[in-house]
């Protein structure tokens, strides 16, 4: 634990007034309500519902009968909510007519979506599923034609596949028609060249013989195209007539040509040898760039909920100061307090299995949500913060009473009380002497593992992989 960052004791009578926000949500989910329920009147529950409550499936997968399976006041069946509402509607059908047969489509929705879906979160994630193969936009209403549409795609996606997979396992060459006709439309005809050279090379690794079959034939296609085989069959007939200068310019002219191809191929590598260079030039550009936005970020991130740590804590202690035990007590004497307050919540949240899965999940992600890290901080804070405060305070001062006089906390400020051993070691073990440096180091040079949570880093201090020495620099 450093020194920086102690909570401002001068501004706890304001933050005292504070109190965290309700973030809670209620877990009782809205039905969906559907126009055409709204006529069904409530002495006539719909005869599938009836029989989906008669029999409710076993654990085991048998069935159990009614009698087995009434219900309670937790968990009552359709019947005893409709007989419920038929009375509640019979005790005054022009007063409470409307109401009950509302309720009773209500509950006979919530008895469709268990049936069907086990529960509305079920149903809205089946339904946006289903809009995101149809393209259906959220808040456009999602129809069985829609859901037929998403459906028949999956199935043409999935017959091509097998189409094209079985033309593939056949070696038929309807499957390079496909690529051409498929690359034609889309104008992408100059990929067919990238993969011809990748595509000859597997064949030749996987299957040889396949390899030189091809090669044989492209050769002599090859060769007859370049004027090869008239070179070779005129160089035959100046030899056999016995013109040798003839014969020999025959032959520079074949080296020649030979001599061209290999240029334009140390060329294609040369040039590709410096296209992969600059590629990777500009990834290490890009890669350093990303690197240092993600150390702003981190860096601004942790100032924050190290600002919520010390208000949040600050709003509870606020209390405790207010009172005459703690009026004599200099900044001084408080320091040893903040210290060990936030070194105690610290420790709540390392043991936090939930929050500490939670966090790293958020910042392990490809776009880290800022937003969201803040609230699942603050809201771990908040919960825990007033009990912290609260132990903290008995722990340190085990004589402190609402009721407790000023000369009482004149006494215990004379004392000087110091932060528990546990605070202190973990400060000097955490945060020894530093060697100051002119720059601050790169992100990659610092070991993270000495400083998992970035305490040191944010007050300008940080291990250095290399040598493991801490250095501390100007902000």
């Amino acid at each position: 634990m450093s020194d920086v960052g102690v909570i401002d004791f001068a501004g706890l009578d304001s933050a005292a007034t504070t109190t965290a926000a309700d973030t809670s949500t209620p877990v009782v989910e809205t039905p969906v309500t559907t126009p055409t329920d709204t006529q069904t009147d409530v002495s006539s529950t719909p005869t599938e519902v009836t029989e989906a409550s008669d029999k409710v499936a076993a654990t085991d997968g048998t069935q159990k009968t009614t009698e087995e399976t009434k219900g309670s006041i937790s968990n009552p069946t359709v019947q005893e909510i409709h007989k419920s509402l038929q009375a509640w509607k019979d005790s005054d059908p022009e007063k409470f007519g409307a109401m009950a047969k509302s309720l009773n489509n209500v509950a006979r929705r919530e008895f469709e979506y268990q049936k069907t879906f086990g529960s509305v979160t079920e149903a809205k994630e089946v339904s946006s599923l289903l809009r995101e193969v149809a393209n259906i936009a959220e808040g456009q209403p999602l129809t069985a034609a829609h859901a037929r549409e998403a459906i028949g795609k999956l199935q043409s996606s999935v017959a091509n596949a097998k189409a094209i997979d079985q033309q593939l396992y056949e070696g038929s060459p309807d499957v390079i028609t496909a690529i051409t006709e498929d690359l034609k439309t889309q104008g992408r005809l100059d990929a067919l060249g990238k993969l011809l050279g990748p595509m000859a090379e597997s064949c030749r690794e996987n299957d040889p013989q396949g390899f030189v079959n091809h090669q044989r034939t492209l050769f002599l296609s090859a060769a007859s195209d370049c004027g090869l085989v008239d070179s070779l069959n005129s160089l035959h007939d100046q030899l056999a007539g016995g013109k040798t200068q003839d014969a020999l310019k025959t032959l520079k002219s074949i080296g020649s040509y030979f001599s061209d191809l290999q240029r334009q191929e140390s060329d294609k590598e040369k040039e590709a040898a410096v296209v992969k260079r600059e590629r990777g030039q500009l990834e290490t550009q890009k890669t350093t760039h990303e690197a240092a936005e993600k150390e702003v970020l981190k860096t601004s991130i942790a100032k924050g909920c190290e600002s919520v740590n010390n208000k949040t804590l600050g709003s509870h202690l606020g209390s405790y100061l207010k009172t005459d035990y703690f009026r004599s007590f200099s900044r001084e004497n408080l320091a040893p307090l903040g210290n060990t307050l936030k070194y105690n919540l610290y420790q709540a949240l390392k043991q936090d299995a939930g929050y500490q899965q939670t966090m790293q999940k958020l910042w392990g992600a490809k776009t880290v949500n800022r937003a969201e890290i803040e609230r699942v901080h603050k809201d771990a804070v908040s919960k825990i913060a007033k009990d912290i405060t609260d132990r903290t305070i008995k722990t340190m001062y085990p004589n402190y009473k609402p009721t407790a006089t000023a000369a009482a906390g004149r006494a215990a400020a004379k004392n000087t009380i110091t932060a528990p051993a546990a605070v202190k070691q973990g400060t000097k073990s955490t945060a020894p002497s530093a060697t100051m440096v002119a720059v601050k180091p790169e992100w990659n040079e610092i070991d993270w593992t000495k400083d998992e949570k970035q305490h040191l880093y944010i007050t300008g201090k940080a291990y250095l992989k290399k040598t493991g020495q801490l250095v501390a620099w100007r902000r």
